[in-house]
């Protein structure tokens, strides 16, 4: 374990690796020296050995369910990175488990499913992040400035 200000690096494992980005949030976990991979569960082999072949030089520790990874003390945050219709579900397994959460874009297919993991959260005194890397550009910052001062209206979904 390398540690890195004094601090011992933030053990994290991958819930599902079947979204596109899966490889490179996987690199993005090793290449950082305040974190520290402890391992990845996918139920689906084919889609576990993609994901490997994808990272060549890396053969991250196997899980042999989600419980495992929910239970392991090591692990202290989760990325969730799998089908959109399961990503709620394992949001909120690794809410409830006590671990801090990076969920993959969109926050769920309902309504009520942002408010329901952001109160998990909150309850438990966690962090919730959703990736949604645009969120941060330019333009996106432009939009919000024209949607505060009310020339844009704000848009909702159904």
């Amino acid at each position: 374990m390398t540690q890195t200000n004094g601090q011992a690096p933030v053990g994290i494992a991958m819930a599902r690796v079947a979204h596109a980005h899966a490889p490179g949030k996987l690199r993005a976990v090793l290449d950082c020296p305040q974190a520290e991979l402890r391992g990845v569960w996918e139920p689906d082999g084919g889609i576990l050995r993609e994901c490997q072949g994808r990272l060549a030089t890396c053969e991250p520790p196997v899980y042999a369910s989600l419980d495992a990874l929910l239970a392991d003390p090591s692990v202290e945050a989760v990325i969730v990175d799998g089908p959109v219709a399961g990503n709620v579900a394992l949001a909120a397994a690794a809410l409830e488990a006590g671990k801090h959460v990076l969920q993959e874009k969109p926050a769920g297919l309902k309504p009520g499913d942002l408010p329901h993991l952001q109160s998990l959260a909150r309850q438990r005194g966690l962090l919730l992040q959703i990736g949604y890397q645009f969120r941060y550009t330019p333009a996106m910052a432009k939009l919000r400035e024209l949607v505060g001062a009310g020339v844009v209206a704000r848009s909702s979904s159904a």
